[in-house]
């Protein structure tokens, strides 16, 4: 009986940060609204218990959000919009994905 409780706790705590996950991702849209490289940036792959983007440096710049969704702020949130921004802005100031 305890095993299947501590199952039951374990997949409800589960299930609340994959909702803040949720929450987060869909901040971060809000905040890209705008941005021409949102689709690419925020491309991810939801898994049981956390989510995955496509771009490593979108990744690595969300790693401690996705480890500890409970500790993200809005200001922190908006810091890394901004950083993505900045990131996809010098590769598209640069042409990077012009093939003329």
């Amino acid at each position: 009986k305890k095993a299947k409780e501590f199952q039951n706790r374990a997949k409800e705590r589960n299930n609340k940060r994959m909702i803040k996950l949720r929450k987060i991702h869909c901040k971060l849209l809000e905040y890209l609204d705008d941005f021409k490289w949102k689709s690419i940036a925020l491309d991810c792959t939801w898994h049981e218990s956390c989510v995955t983007f496509s771009c490593p440096i979108v990744q690595d710049k969300l790693t401690r959000i996705i480890e500890a969704p409970s500790h993200s702020t809005e200001k922190h949130l908006k810091g890394i919009a901004d950083e993505i921004r900045d990131f996809f802005g010098v590769i598209d100031n640069q042409h990077f994905f012009s093939y003329n």
